[in-house]
């Protein structure tokens, strides 16, 4: 069924992205979540900076080999 309460979308205009980010992940603390990007290189990028900030966040996508995508799934 596609009605799932516990999945929703959030939008917002981006400003300042990385600190909208941030400061959006930090709310969600002790949560899990999917953070989508319009390529792979943004993707490693997201997922180094938000690394860098204390942040468990892992890149994921098609480019992976396949044992560091189980890897990431696990």
């Amino acid at each position: 069924s596609f009605d799932r309460p516990n999945i929703r979308y959030m939008l917002m205009e981006k400003f300042k992205p990385l600190d909208q980010l941030m400061r959006y992940v930090q709310e969600q603390r002790g949560k899990s979540g999917i953070i989508y990007c319009n390529s792979r290189a943004k993707v490693e990028d997201t997922a180094a900076r938000l690394q860098s900030k204390g942040i468990s966040a892992a890149a994921y996508h098609a480019g992976l080999e396949n044992n560091v995508r189980a890897d990431v799934q696990e």
